[in-house]
């Protein structure tokens, strides 16, 4: 799930607290979070963002955007968040043609880990870079 939370902001007083279940070994599952909404994000180059990984895991992030009536998928990086904080820079212009119907965007773990307690990573400043 995704929660609004007051426990780590990087700017501001809240970010989006996003929560993972209990992955055990044999799990297939993986979390994904996302933001529904017509949005358009012509002109933009780089999309930013920071993540605070407060657990003794690695994360494998990837940030998709998903755009137009068709609902282009659209793969940005794919970093590994390991603990701590980190600015990740995500580049949208590879993507232009699509950038002025942008319908979801979307931030998935797909690390795979055995996770033996419901764990957290955080993310704010959602920012474009034109």
């Amino acid at each position: 799930g995704a929660d609004l939370s007051n426990e780590w902001a990087s700017e501001g007083a809240y970010s989006l607290k996003m929560s993972m279940d209990v992955m055990d070994e044999d799990s297939t599952k993986s979390a994904i979070w996302f933001y529904d909404g017509t949005n358009d994000l012509s002109g933009a180059k780089y999309m930013t963002m920071d993540f605070y990984n407060p657990e003794n895991y690695v994360y494998t992030i990837t940030v998709v955007i998903q755009a137009t009536n068709s609902w282009k998928w659209c793969s940005l990086q794919t970093y590994d968040l390991p603990r701590g904080k980190h600015t990740m820079v995500f580049d949208v212009s590879k993507y232009a043609d699509y950038l002025h119907d942008v319908r979801r965007i979307a931030i998935y773990n797909n690390s795979k880990q055995v996770l033996m307690h419901e764990s957290h990573i955080y993310v704010d400043n959602i920012r474009l870079i034109r």
